[in-house]
Parts: structure tokens; sequence; C-alpha cells
């Protein structure tokens, strides 16, 4: 299962997303869902860096892991890329709720 989870700061911010695991769908190598995942993350994680310059924090590991942290300066230009992800991936949730779980911690 990939597990997504999203930390808030004091003001609602969402300031680091991690996400680990497989959805184990079908076949690892050809699944999917987790070819899904992995490309809307690489799509945030480019866009915050790339796009609009925010200097987060990316760590993206062969073993079904991913961190990505956002400093304090660059937090309001990240929340709809961030909040964006969120939603995706809770839809997700709901449509393969044994394949993908959200969880936000305020």
């Amino acid at each position: 299962m990939i597990r997504a989870h999203f930390d808030t700061d004091e003001q609602g911010l969402i300031c680091a997303v991690s996400l680990t695991g497989h959805a184990d769908y079908t076949e690892q190598g050809i699944d999917p869902l987790c070819a899904a995942v992995t490309g809307m993350v690489t799509l945030v994680a480019n866009t915050l860096t790339e796009v609009l310059k925010v200097r987060a924090s990316v760590t993206a590991e062969e073993a079904g892991r991913f961190f990505m942290t956002v400093p304090a300066d660059g937090r309001e230009k990240a929340q709809p890329t961030l909040l964006g992800l969120k939603v995706q991936l809770q839809d997700y949730t709901a449509q393969y709720p044994k394949h993908i779980s959200v969880s936000v911690h305020d």
C-alpha cells in the first residue's frame, strides 16, 4: 500500500509530504497506480523547484520512498500545487482504498 502523509504548520499550510510503499495493484514494475502516483509526485516536485523556484528539499529513493519539505518562506507559493496533490491522492484513496491511504497531521 502507498501511504501518503501531509504535515501542516501552525498556519495550516502544508510544509512536508512523504510517500512510502507500493500500490500492489498489479505486478511491481508495471503497476499503473504506482506509475500514476510517481508521475504526480515528480510533476509536483519539479513544479515547485523548477517553475515556482521554491527551495523545497526533495528526496526520492528507489525503495518506494519520497520525502519533500518546504521552507517557511515558500509555503504560501507552494500551497496550490501541494493541495492539488493532496486532493488527487485523496481521490485515488476513494477509488483504490486497499492500495493507497492519505493522512494529514496538523
